[in-house]
């Protein structure tokens, strides 16, 4: 065994636009405007004897059976597509900071995570397309999620174009602690021949800037999801009329709402007065990557 360890930080996913703009093959056409955070989960692992996946952290309880983790999932893919490039056995551990089932992209991003790490350790080098290979077989946000930069996300999730980065933007996310069924929530939506983004014709220079550019855009699961639990109206109104927000949305399938800032100040006032007002639910505030 070797005291080698690697230390790789999951970030939530926030689906600032996300546009369903047909479907192929059963699955929906997806164009979307993708940013990651500074809130996420850790992903850490050593060299052992054979593969194990601690969970800790405040959401460890939600992930009874590690065996059906998505992490645990990269570990089998990775060995299965790469034979004999890894040591016999590692020890991960995961610290769930994210809530599952909230719209943020936490499974994927610890997913994509594992890979990232796994690379490190192989001994042949993974280049970053090998690893995306992997993350088209393992889900559809995988893919952005190795990235974990700006970037438009199309297709089913494959077709990733970086972009710009964006302004100095702070972020608060609240989630009700109310799962939201993602296949729910697609069979809800009525439409799915919509229109695409508007063109991003030059780099956002401030919050007000990208909030303008998002009002022209759409989340649109947001309205199924809606149906399923009206609560992410009443946050996306409570969060969308804070004092300093620019902008408020659902994100992803929900039930998660963010809303943007362009202080830090702003944010966090905005979070200790959700916090007070909805006190069992999930809030937290960072800054967009």
């Amino acid at each position: 065994m070797s005291d080698v360890s690697y230390h790789e930080f999951a970030p939530a996913k926030i689906n600032l636009a996300l546009h369903i703009i047909g479907k192929k093959h059963h699955m929906h056409l997806l164009d979307s405007l993708v940013a990651f955070t500074t809130i996420g989960d850790n992903l850490s692992a050593t060299i052992s004897n054979v593969d194990s996946l601690k969970i800790i952290g405040p959401f460890a309880s939600s992930l009874k059976d590690s065996q059906n983790n998505l992490a645990r999932k990269a570990i089998e893919l990775f060995r299965e597509k790469h034979p004999k490039s890894l040591p016999k056995g590692f020890c991960f551990v995961l610290e769930k900071n994210l809530p599952i089932a909230s719209g943020i992209g936490g499974g994927s991003a610890d997913c994509a995570a594992t890979l990232r790490i796994l690379a490190k350790f192989s001994k042949y080098d993974i280049s970053n397309n090998d690893l995306q290979s992997l993350a088209q077989i393992l889900g559809a946000d995988v893919s952005a999620c190795l990235f974990s930069e700006t970037l438009k996300m199309q297709g089913f999730g494959e077709r990733i174009t970086l972009l710009d980065p964006l302004p100095s933007t702070y972020i608060l996310l609240v989630n009700p602690l109310e799962e939201v069924s993602t296949k729910q929530v697609f069979e809800n939506l009525k439409q799915v021949n919509n229109d695409a983004l508007p063109e991003i014709k030059q780099a956002f220079s401030n919050v007000e800037q990208l909030a303008n550019y998002l009002t022209n855009t759409r989340n649109d699961l947001e309205e199924p999801a809606i149906k399923n639990a009206d609560i992410i109206k009443i946050l996306s109104d409570y969060v969308g009329n804070i004092s300093g927000c620019h902008f408020a949305r659902m994100t992803g399938s929900g039930a998660s709402v963010f809303g943007l800032f362009s202080y830090e100040q702003e944010a966090k006032m905005a979070l200790k007065s959700t916090q007070k007002k909805w006190p069992n639910f999930w809030v937290a505030q960072g800054k967009l990557i």
